[in-house]
């Protein structure tokens, strides 16, 4: 091969896994030693392909991006699959998603190399460790991978044996060791440097790696009786407990953080710490490296002890862990940790305190001959790399790659794809076509749901969703049919309520429960029902019927480019999986007829239901305050922090407002709605009511929010609020503008605080618009009756139903002929519902316009009035105005009138001192005279100057 030949590099690498990233740095830097040029490219397991880049200076991608995958395996000149205990099965692969963005664990990891051989490009699995595989299409996968691989290196004798058992006894398999042997830990003044930043020197440590296990044992009780074991342990020899993250995930069985961090707080009477941050490998090696003894569980952690000579005591949980324990000369302590005791732990513990130093020789001696046999992965990769080319020719590879591509773009827009021959290329591999289990159709309808209790079957839910299955439920149950509802539980459980039968099955996630429900009953029912139509996959029997309760991926974190396609393909691939899809809003419909318009021929619009029995209009409330109510979950996707954001400004604004929370929360929200209720007390409440009580909380509100941020359909609360004659105001989001006309039978917004804050203001300052809202949502909520939705219900479901004549014998599927008329008289029916459905709609319509005609006119009206007022206003301005200048000049004319009164007194004075002097001479009646006038003259000048201009 020329230099810079590249190296695409299959594994489970960027999802915070330290024994996978250790196998990633050990098999780089081999593969580098002797070939600084090669060009790496490693596909990010996670969304985050930066990490990758930045740590292993290496080309990444996330593996879910098809396109970019296939050019990365027709550009590579060696596919690498590990290393690592890659080939094994805990879930079913679905092999049906090989060459897909959904491709994952053993569909990748097999599917990829063997596309590579085909395409004539040289492949090693690198150091794989092989098993379990409890599947049938495990094994086809792995049987597929092994024979196409041109070398094969495993890390252990049994890895060897079950390839061989798979591919043939001839096949070529070499033992050799886990590519982390390769490692050096820090050492020195490095190491001592690492202790002191993690605040753990100068003690003595019991490190414990362990992880979350709960396939086939009780977790909640090995972790009871790790604790009793390791507590007492640690206290009699003076140790700490040290845990030690190998996995920084946020998914379950992957968090060991979440489970560090539990366990820590349940020790009390020892010293602990978590290393809660990731570390580089070979720093987290020598970390574990300063502890007195390690309890591992994580095969690396046991690996990495082994390396830095520290004893240790194994709990078993994969059967890699005891094979590799069992390479030391004299095997440690295994513990299966399904069998825990804490009698047997401390036991355990002791024994290898006691010889710790023995231990200690072992595991380095050990680590010295691993790391000299796992050199030789490196030397068969290099040979690969120096076989000459054996490609096929590119235009080849390209049409290959090209027949691939285009049948991903047709899956992913929806259309039907052949999973077979459709290349006329060499034959897919076997698993492709795994062969399909013999089914009875027994009588019953099934209702396979995301959830209806939690997990753990201890809690029935409260939502809209679980309302809405419990009356489907009931509309099944009056055709005479059973119903049985399925849900993925953490393990198995059967728990009944209301008369309904549900079933927990354990499952990893949505798409294994149809496969998962087969396996456990053995029979196909007459009728699958999908809650949420998206959890339908490859395995679900038809008939099926999903339900769609609006789009669930216009949420912010689904808005990534990578998010968006994948939701947009696993929504549509779903849709394919039914027969019918109901939908309970049309911006869903609307959604699926721009992508495909075959699949847009499944939908029906089915909307959602109020029981006005139960949620009847009441009395105005008395008082003077003003109610709001928020009747949801206290989540951020209902518009829980919107209110939050708005509501101190709101309650600052207006004395009068109260504000009523109902609905279950907890977390972030739970912690904000008790502070706003601390800070405002009796004018903010919480609490949480079940469905059938929930009229008492309209009952007590004035204004109804219906916030919506995102993943709405069309929503039961808005109904319940309308039908109780509560003014609504709610954000056009999903199926809320099916159910609101601005401003005449609720307040349509923007979703955004302001507009909130603007709505809500409004109503709460007007209370006739309030009652105007509150008397059309009484009149338009009528069309959501319950008893319509049942009887709707019911004509979909005598289509797929033999409500009439006998059901179809059970021990076979009914012939082609019965079928085809089944299927005539479905899309009859159909196509009479969506003609119902449509003239419903028509009429509607022509009521509303005919509504928003009258509304027009009325607001006609009120604009003209409003602009007399306006000019009244004006005119009033004006008179103001003027009167303002009139009493300046009468104040003007009272200070002119004032001066020429005393002008006129002085003169009359003056006038009177001449004809005094003229007419008296001196004397007394003189001075009689002047008394007499100084009266006169001080009523002249209003008690002023009276001094004639002799003075006296």
């Amino acid at each position: 091969m020329t230099a810079g030949s590249r190296v695409l590099v299959i594994g489970y690498y960027g999802d915070g896994n330290t024994g996978d990233e250790a196998v990633l740095t050990a098999m780089l830097r081999g593969l580098r030693r002797g070939r600084p040029d090669l060009r790496f490219t490693v596909p990010a397991y996670s969304g985050d392909p930066a990490s990758l880049r930045a740590a292993h200076g290496v080309e990444s991608f996330p593996f879910s991006d098809i396109g970019r995958m296939f050019d990365a395996v027709d550009d590579a000149d060696l596919v690498i699959v590990g290393g690592g205990g890659l080939l094994h099965d805990y879930i079913d692969p679905r092999p049906e998603t090989m060459f897909t963005a959904h491709h994952f664990a053993l569909s990748y990891y097999c599917g990829i190399p063997w596309l590579a051989s085909r395409l004539g490009k040289s492949v090693m699995l690198y150091a794989v460790g092989v098993g379990p595989l409890l599947y049938p299409a495990s094994r086809d996968l792995t049987r597929d991978a092994a024979l196409a691989a041109d070398a094969i290196t495993v890390r252990d004798a049994e890895s060897a044996a079950i390839l061989r058992g798979l591919a043939g006894e001839d096949l070529d398999v070499e033992i050799t060791a886990d590519a982390v042997w390769q490692l050096f830990p820090a050492e020195g003044e490095r190491r001592e440097r690492l202790l002191a930043d993690a605040g753990i020197a100068g003690r003595r440590w019991l490190g414990v790696a362990v992880r979350n296990w709960n396939v086939g044992v009780d977790q909640a009780r090995w972790e009871a009786e790790l604790l009793a074991g390791i507590g007492p342990f640690a206290a009699r020899h003076d140790l700490g407990v040290l845990f030690l993250p190998f996995q920084h995930a946020e998914t379950g069985l992957q968090n060991d953080v979440d489970l560090a961090r539990r366990l820590s707080g349940r020790l009390r009477d020892v010293p602990t710490t978590v290393l809660e941050t990731p570390w580089p490998p070979e720093e987290l090696a020598a970390v574990l490296g300063a502890c007195e003894l390690v309890l591992a569980m994580r095969l690396h952690s046991l690996i990495f002890a082994c390396m830095t000579g520290t004893p240790f005591v194994a709990l078993d949980y994969d059967p890699k862990v005891p094979l590799h324990a069992r390479m030391l000369d004299a095997a440690p302590p295994v513990l299966p940790v399904g069998e825990l005791s804490a009698d047997r732990l401390r036991a355990a513990l002791e024994r290898v305190w006691s010889g710790r130093e023995d231990w200690s020789r072992q595991g380095r001696a050990l680590a010295a001959t691993m790391r000299k046999r796992a050199a030789r992965n490196d030397e068969l990769a290099s040979t690969l790399l120096d076989r000459a080319e054996r490609a096929l020719p590119r235009r080849l590879r390209h049409r290959i790659l090209a027949g691939l591509r285009e049948r991903e773009e047709l899956r992913a827009t929806g259309q039907p794809v052949e999973e077979t021959g459709s290349l006329r290329a060499p034959a897919w591999p076997p698993a492709i076509a795994a062969a399909r289990v013999s089914e009875r159709v027994s009588r019953e309808v099934r209702i396979v749901a995301p959830a209806f209790f939690d997990p753990q079957g201890e809690r029935v839910l409260r939502g809209g969703a679980e309302r809405y299955l419990r009356e489907l439920a009931r509309v099944i149950a009056s055709l005479g049919f059973p119903v049985e509802v399925f849900q993925p539980a953490r393990q198995a459980w059967v728990r009944e309520v209301d008369g309904l039968r549900v079933h927990g099955l354990a499952v990893e996630n949505n798409a294994e429960l149809d496969r998962a429900l087969l396996a456990t009953t053995g029979s196909r029912p007459l009728l699958t029902v999908h809650l949420a139509f998206y959890t339908a996959g490859a395995h679900t029997p038809r008939p099926a019927l999903g339900i769609s309760h609006g789009i669930y991926w216009d949420d912010p974190a689904s808005q990534t480019r990578s998010q968006f396609r994948w939701h947009r393909a696993q929504a549509l691939q779903s849709l394919d999986y039914h027969d019918v899809a109901v939908s309970v809003d049309t911006n869903t419909i609307n959604w699926v007829g721009a992508m495909s318009a075959r699949l847009a021929e499944k939908m029906v619009y089915l909307p959602n239901f109020v029981d006005l029995a139960e949620f009847r209009p009441g009395p105005p409330r008395r008082g003077d305050t003003v109610a709001i109510l928020f009747p949801r979950r206290l989540v951020a996707a209902r518009g829980f922090w919107l209110v939050a954001e708005i509501l101190p400004h709101v309650l600052a604004d207006h004395p009068r407002v109260e504000m009523h929370f109902v609905g279950e929360a907890s977390g972030a929200e739970e912690a904000e709605v008790r502070r706003l209720a601390d800070r405002t007390p009796g004018r903010v409440q919480w609490r949480s009511l079940p469905p059938e009580r929930m009229s008492e909380a309209y009952a007590a509100a004035d204004i109804v929010l219906i916030p919506s941020l995102h993943s709405e359909g069309t929503s039961l609360s808005l109904l319940e609020a309308q039908a109780t004659g509560r003014a609504v105001i709610a954000t056009r989001i999903g199926g809320l503008p099916d159910m609101i006309l601005d401003g005449f039978n609720g307040l349509l917004i923007e979703p955004d605080a302001a507009a909130l804050r603007a709505a809500l203001e409004r109503l709460i300052r007007c209370p006739d618009l309030r009652a105007h809202l509150a008397r059309h949502g009484i009149e338009t909520v009528q069309r959501f009756a319950i008893d319509r939705w049942r009887a709707s219900w019911r004509d979909l479901l005598r289509t797929f139903l033999p409500v009439e004549r006998d059901v179809m014998d059970d021990t076979r599927f009914p012939d082609e002929t019965s079928v085809r008329t089944r299927l005539f008289e479905v899309e009859g029916t159909l196509a009479r519902a969506r003609a119902e459905t449509a003239e419903r709609e028509i009429g509607a319509r022509l009521l509303l316009y005919e509504r928003d005609a009258r509304i027009g006119e009325r607001d006609a009206r009120i604009d003209e009035r409003d602009a007399r007022i306006d000019a009244l206003e004006g005119e009033k301005r004006v008179l103001a105005e003027r009167l303002e200048v009139i009493d300046r000049e009468r104040t003007a004319l009272r200070d002119q009138l004032t001066a020429l009164e005393r002008t006129l007194a002085h003169r009359v004075v003056s006038r009177f001192w001449r004809v005094k002097r003229r007419l008296f001479p001196e004397g007394s009646r003189r001075r009689k005279f002047y008394r007499l006038g100084r009266r006169v003259v001080g009523k002249l000048l209003g008690a002023g100057d009276t001094e004639g201009p002799e003075g006296s």
